[in-house]
């Protein structure tokens, strides 16, 4: 896995558990949807470059989950031009331009409570506020801090292989290419709200590797760490070595 890739899409938890384990949430980064892309051939659509163009000109999918992973990248692509600057003088700035983009098609709520498992129905109302919040908070500025620095690499957006207008969860697949030159393919779960119609983020596989399960994983193993002592593990989530 490139440099790029690991600090961009691997928060600190995730990169920790795969130097312990060997093996790997946006958890996003469930949050590699800013990266800059570039013009590509034949049955591939790449995102706009252009942060000041409007994105009713981005090309347009079959799929309203794939169209909803063009805006998102444009939209964001205009925010860090904004107020990348901001990151070492006011990064609270920064880190709200990068939230308020984020906020409407990333489902932290569901991913949150995904994450802590089963050990969700024990903790109380205060305690699942507090964690999505945490986890929030982590995956956000995190993938702020890394769009700051590497919004140069290349995606290309994958078009839907079939007709997938009655689908209410389909997967947006992605094809990024790293200034190192290593292909990667990262594949977003897009689930359609029942209330809304809209389409969220509700969990990214990058290379195989399942952020959602790995999260979820991290989040077990700190529970039987501290005992079962919940406020212990969201208090110490973002802690390099907790």
């Amino acid at each position: 896995m490139s440099n790029f890739l690991s600090f961009l899409f691997l928060p600190r938890r995730v990169s920790y558990v795969l130097s312990v384990s060997k093996n790997l949430l946006v958890i996003c980064a469930v949050l590699s949807l800013s990266l800059t892309a570039q013009a590509v051939a034949d049955k591939s659509v790449a995102v706009a470059t252009d942060t000041n163009a409007d994105s009713a000109a981005v090309p347009v999918f079959s799929s309203e989950a794939h169209n909803q992973v063009q805006k998102i990248t444009v939209d964001l692509l205009a925010a860090i031009a904004a107020s990348g600057s901001l990151l070492e003088s006011d990064p609270e700035t920064y880190f709200t331009a990068v939230d308020d983009v984020l906020s409407p098609v990333v489902d932290f709520n569901f991913i949150s409570k995904v994450v802590m498992g089963r050990y969700g129905k024990a903790a109380t109302a205060e305690q699942k506020t507090q964690f999505e919040q945490t986890f929030r908070r982590g995956l956000v500025v995190t993938y702020a801090r890394g769009m700051a620095s590497y919004a140069d690499q290349n995606i290309i957006v994958l078009p839907p292989k079939n007709d997938m207008a009655a689908q209410r969860r389909v997967s947006v697949r992605q094809q990024v290419n790293d200034s190192g030159g290593d292909t990667h393919i990262l594949a977003y779960t897009m689930a359609r709200n029942k209330t809304s119609g809209d389409w969220k983020l509700i969990n990214v596989v990058m290379d195989g590797i399942n952020l959602g399960k790995t999260f979820r994983s991290q989040f077990e193993q700190a529970v039987k760490k501290n005992n079962g002592d919940i406020d212990i593990v969201i208090d110490q989530w973002l802690l390099p070595d907790a």
